[in-house]
């Protein structure tokens, strides 16, 4: 063990020590990370030189700059590697990115002793690198097999990593990897979508809710209604503004007010993965039903997911890992729409105990249901993309909802604010 912690050492320049003295210092910034990072790789079977170690994690920062001579510096250039510095997440997550690299490259000469764990390893490691400094022994890094691994560096894994975000890989660095393989299931996401999975629900904590449907007093404004409920106000507008008004769903319409506060609660999605999503209208229901479960499971509140096959596939979202659902279910039947809705109501009912009232969020285009008698549920709410027609239509099966929105492709500034009265 203590040769291997010797070589190790060595290589960030160091000499090792083994007995923590009462005075030691903390590690400089450069080096305190490292025994937890090789550690964490060791639980991979991954075992790198801790210099190649460093380096990687220094070279995956956005605001690193390297020297002409720095060992690394031919892989600045790289595309993939560029890719993965603008994400500029902290050197906890970079630790599942540098495991991204190296965790297909061989390094025989560097495997640990087979009595040294990664608990070990992380506790000797941290008090040998306080050892005096020395000149730096590091072998020369790989870089061919490393400009290898940064070709796979593409816009699917790009994806992986913005939905499973650098908290999660912070907290568990060996996501990225296990995961990969899900990659090919993924649709590319644009950098727009990437950026929309940061976003935070906002909730007006200082209002009471809003609906369209009966109440007891008017309160404020919403972007739908029915006509009664328009603010006449709009009528003396121009015919060409009040046109444009309403084709971007800009129109006010007196709101009413429900009895409890805008607040997150548990929530039942049910995302529609039939074939009349598929395309432009999954693009912003599947990034909808994201958004709302990441935000239910920072606040520690149940979140369920219903997808439309024929077998209403149910997955409780508790893991961010298990979010990756939401992006890879797809089916190519029609939607079982009674059962589906059943289904959900059950699962309702099993939510309730214990928690403010759960909702059921419906995702999915302008026709769903269209033509057909139902019993809606209780809680029911809905989010309709407009496709391929981004004119605001009143969807049919919005008299069902007891709150509903609809949304265009071309409408993602305001994607905010819809999901935030959606759930709010």
């Amino acid at each position: 063990m203590k040769n291997y912690l010797t070589k190790q050492t060595a290589t960030v320049g160091r000499q090792a020590i083994f007995v923590q003295s009462e005075s030691q210092k903390p590690l400089s910034s450069d080096l305190a990370f490292l025994p937890t990072a090789l550690s964490q790789l060791h639980r991979l079977h991954c075992y790198p030189p801790l210099s190649l170690l460093r380096d990687l994690l220094f070279l995956l920062r956005k605001q690193e700059t390297l020297q002409d001579n720095a060992p690394l510096q031919p892989l600045l250039a790289h595309q993939g590697i560029q890719k993965l510095r603008d994400l500029e997440w902290p050197i906890a997550a970079r630790l599942g990115l540098a495991a991204l690299l190296l965790h297909d490259i061989p390094f025989p000469n560097w495997h640990p002793p087979t009595q040294l764990t990664p608990t070990h390893l992380r506790q000797h490691l941290n008090i040998a690198l306080h050892g005096e400094t020395k000149a730096p022994q590091a072998p020369s890094p790989p870089i061919a097999a490393l400009q290898t691994a940064a070709d796979n560096i593409d816009e699917r894994l790009l994806s992986l990593l913005s939905l499973l975000g650098k908290e999660a890989v912070a907290t568990e660095p060996s996501l990225p990897l296990r995961l990969a393989q899900q990659v090919s299931q993924l649709p590319p996401l644009t950098p727009q979508q990437r950026k929309l999975l940061n976003i935070k629900l906002r909730l007006d904590s200082g209002s009471r809710a809003q609906g369209s449907g009966i109440g007891t007093e008017h309160a404020g404004v919403t972007f739908h209604g029915s006509l009664s409920a328009l603010l006449p106000s709009q009528l003396a507008l121009p015919r060409p503004i009040f046109y444009n008004r309403h084709y971007r769903n800009e129109l006010l319409y007196r709101a009413r007010t429900g009895q409890e506060p805008p607040r997150l609660r548990p929530t039942i999605l049910v995302l529609d993965i039939s074939p009349s999503c598929f395309g432009p209208v999954e693009a912003l229901t599947r990034l909808a039903a994201h958004i709302i479960a990441t935000s239910l499971q920072q606040a520690q509140l149940p979140v369920v997911l219903i997808t439309t096959d024929p077998l209403n596939t149910v997955q409780t979202l508790e893991q961010p890992a298990q979010l990756l659902a939401i992006w890879t279910q797809r089916s190519l039947n029609e939607v079982p729409i009674k059962r589906t809705l059943s289904v959900a109501q059950k699962l309702r009912e099993n939510l309730h105990e214990g928690h403010i009232a759960p909702a059921i969020l419906l995702l999915t285009h302008t026709q769903f249901g269209n033509g057909q008698h139902l019993s809606p549920p209780k809680g029911l709410r809905a989010l309709f993309v407009q496709y391929p027609n981004p004119s605001q239509i009143r969807p049919p099966f919005a008299r069902y909802c007891e709150r509903w929105e609809s949304i265009a492709n071309g409408q993602l500034t305001i994607f905010e604010d819809i999901l935030g009265r959606l759930v709010g």
